[in-house]
């Protein structure tokens, strides 16, 4: 779902349930994973990549919020680097971890730098 879709719907202020209109009772979820690919998000960058229809595309903080304010989603899986289960290098897993908590501090940080984005 494009987000200029959701923004220039009749009720851009629900999100994703205004062009959805049966999510409305339900709790929505916003994840930047996709199911058919594996992998579908890339680490290895100061931000992580993920795979869109239009090739690779960097997503960061701001741009994750940015999302999150036109969708209007429950919740959001912050993009971070994919480990699967059959993976058993446990210094990619420490990465992982680590590159979440960094994840989380780059958004809390946006957060707080710009009012624009303090929903």
């Amino acid at each position: 779902l494009r987000q200029e879709s959701v923004a220039k719907c009749l009720n851009p202020s629900r999100g994703c349930r205004s062009f959805w209109p049966h999510l409305r009772t339900h709790m929505t979820y916003c994840s930047f994973r996709n199911p058919r690919q594996n992998p579908s998000v890339y680490g290895g960058d100061a931000v992580c990549s993920v795979e869109t229809s239009g090739g690779r595309r960097k997503v960061g903080a701001k741009e994750m919020l940015q999302t999150q304010k036109i969708m209007r989603v429950d919740l959001v899986a912050s993009p971070g680097e994919e480990v699967t289960l059959d993976v058993t290098a446990a210094r990619r897993g420490q990465r992982a971890v680590a590159r979440a908590a960094e994840s989380l501090k780059e958004i809390l940080e946006a957060k707080a730098s710009d009012p624009e984005l303090d929903f």
